[in-house]
């Protein structure tokens, strides 16, 4: 999930300008961070209030006041609602296609094709295992917050009996290849990330000369995850759709502001009569295929520039660098400091008060731990996967 170098661009890419990092596309990644932390941690505290997002999801009785009236409101609630998750899939194609586009360097391609598994797993790994020795030794307060809470989502999870060797067996090869994440939950998503990083390798690695050869060449690809994905396609699609950013014209004036609008109609979206009208894709779940659409939008928003100071400034790159580390820890926080806080206030002091001080003083420790993941386990893994690798040749 890190931003891909670029090279010069060739006169066919001319209106792309090389540079080192997409550092939109890092402040973006950090952002999107965030609102998944928000989505878990308000899921967790206040179940009722995803009642429209997730039918279904709470069926204990639970506390429906105030705060959760706010989190249900429509429009708001995409800063919470976890539809943002998708923009990780479409950032990853966006930014993976980067050298094809720059410069049609297939050997970069090559190259990161060959590291994506330690990339991905040695992160994945130490999260495991941070998971397992939780367990083990009766860390995770997640059951007991939840006794407080009454969230059926939070009281779902690290309900079994961990084993060093199913440990062993998820940090290798059943978080990235099966979906596994009994010893840490958000790592549903690695799956997904990994396979769509091949499919994009592949893809444009493979992708021939002549526009006709390039339809067959996509149709080709279309076909094969629509039979073979089944209702994960629409996240392998999200890959696709990604890197076909590059090729679509930089929106420019009303069109800018349509596209923006677009993104937050299908970011918004709920299990509403407001929404009633947006048609059902019967093949995938409804609320991923517009999070997909909403995340493709929002992309290619952000290539006219509008946002290039944000998401580019100094605060939101450092936030991107560490979001991987962000998203693969976030979980044992809001499952220890958060639930314990939770529990000590929760009866002493008015509830948007405590929730106000447990959502900051969390999110502090989720930057720092973070940090600090990805100084001493996420970066030395790239390093560490360049020197297996090593460099392709210039």
């Amino acid at each position: 999930m890190q931003p891909t170098l670029a090279v010069p661009a060739t006169s066919a890419t001319a209106p792309l300008k090389a540079a080192s990092k997409d550092n939109t596309a890092e402040g973006l990644r950090g952002l999107t961070a965030i609102t998944v932390f928000l989505a878990h941690f308000f899921v967790a505290f206040f179940p009722r209030g995803f009642d429209y997002l997730y039918p279904g999801l709470q069926t204990s009785p639970a506390t429906d006041a105030t705060i959760e009236k706010i989190l249900r409101m429509p429009f708001i609630s995409i800063l919470w609602n976890g539809n943002f998750v998708c923009i990780f899939f479409v950032l990853s194609g966006y930014v993976l296609s980067r050298p094809y586009y720059f410069g049609n360097r297939l050997e970069t391609l090559r190259d990161r094709h060959l590291k994506r598994y330690l990339r991905l797993s040695i992160p994945i790994a130490a999260s495991v295992f941070i998971g397992y020795f939780m367990m083990k030794y009766g860390l995770l307060l997640n059951h007991a917050g939840a006794a407080v809470s009454h969230s059926d989502w939070l009281n779902s999870y690290f309900s079994f009996i961990p084993t060093f060797p199913d440990a062993l067996r998820d940090a290798t090869y059943r978080v990235i290849l099966l979906r596994a994440d009994q010893f840490n939950p958000p790592l549903w998503t690695m799956k997904i990330e990994f396979i769509g990083s091949l499919i994009t390798f592949s893809f444009y690695t493979l992708m021939p000369q002549g526009k006709w050869r390039k339809v067959i060449h996509y149709a080709i690809a279309v076909l094969t995850i629509g039979v073979l994905a089944g209702k994960d396609g629409i996240f392998y699609y999200s890959f696709l759709l990604g890197g076909l950013i590059w090729a679509l014209p930089k929106p420019s004036g009303i069109y800018t502001w349509l596209l923006l609008g677009g993104a937050w109609l299908l970011e918004s979206f709920q299990y509403t009569p407001l929404f009633h009208w947006m048609p059902n894709p019967v093949a995938w779940d409804q609320k991923f295929f517009y999070g997909v659409l909403g995340a493709f939008a929002v992309l290619w928003f952000l290539r006219s520039g509008a946002w290039d100071g944000f998401l580019g400034s100094r605060p939101m790159r450092s936030l991107g660098r560490i979001a991987y580390s962000m998203y693969v820890t976030h979980f044992f926080i809001l499952c220890t400091f958060s639930c314990w806080f939770m529990m000590r206030l929760y009866d002493r002091v008015s509830r948007p008060v405590w929730a106000a001080a447990d959502l900051v003083l969390s999110a502090l420790i989720i930057f720092a731990v973070g940090y600090v993941f990805e100084r001493i386990v996420d970066r030395p893994g790239t390093r560490f996967a360049n020197w297996v690798i090593g460099r392709p040749p210039v």
